[in-house]
């Protein structure tokens, strides 16, 4: 069996920073499938809103520690 993905030694556990930038990668790929025309249905339309939110609050949170 092929073993993907770091080993076990080098695993650690997801920080913020970690979902701040899967949830921005997450909005880009959405972005992009909507202006492709891909249909946007209440669920997606929905999770885009929530990913959007979270986003947008981490950032500010964000901005305050450059400070």
């Amino acid at each position: 069996m092929i073993r993907l993905g770091p080993a076990s030694v080098r695993m650690r556990a997801m920080s913020d920073d970690d979902i701040f930038s899967s949830r921005l990668k997450l909005l880009i790929i959405m972005a992009k499938a909507y202006l492709s025309d891909c249909p946007l249905g209440t669920y997606r339309k929905k999770a885009v809103i929530e990913n959007a939110n979270h986003v947008f609050y981490h950032s500010l949170h964000l901005e305050g520690q450059c400070l």
